[in-house]
């Protein structure tokens, strides 16, 4: 589960200042990333719901349960960053707040 609220601030990059979320056991694999929005209708990929998240093998599916603004990004380029969790961040416009919050799975291929 993940959930944070902030607000961009004016000047420099659109990207927030991220949270984070980690894997109870570090994965031997960087997953395809699979999202769902709030509501959302599932996927092959992630045939769960945010009340009951699922990944296909291979994925990790990330489903909002709140969204306030913006767009939400996942970040799992780096690969040591990968095997123990992944990065979300928040694109706003300048001095605007935010709020998000959701669950994730994440299955071996």
């Amino acid at each position: 589960m993940y959930t944070w609220a902030g607000a961009r601030a004016t000047g420099g990059t659109s990207y927030t200042q991220a949270t984070s979320a980690s894997y109870p056991i570090p994965l031997g694999f960087t997953p395809k990333v699979g999202q769902i929005a709030e509501k959302g209708a599932p996927t092959t990929e992630c045939p769960g719901s945010s009340e009951k998240p699922k990944a296909a093998p291979g994925y990790l599916c990330v489903y909002e349960t709140r969204r306030d603004n913006g767009t939400l990004e996942i970040e799992v380029d780096e690969a040591s960053q990968s095997l123990f969790g992944f990065a979300l961040y928040a694109v706003v416009g300048e001095g605007e707040n935010f709020e998000y919050g959701g669950r994730w799975a994440v299955t071996a291929p």
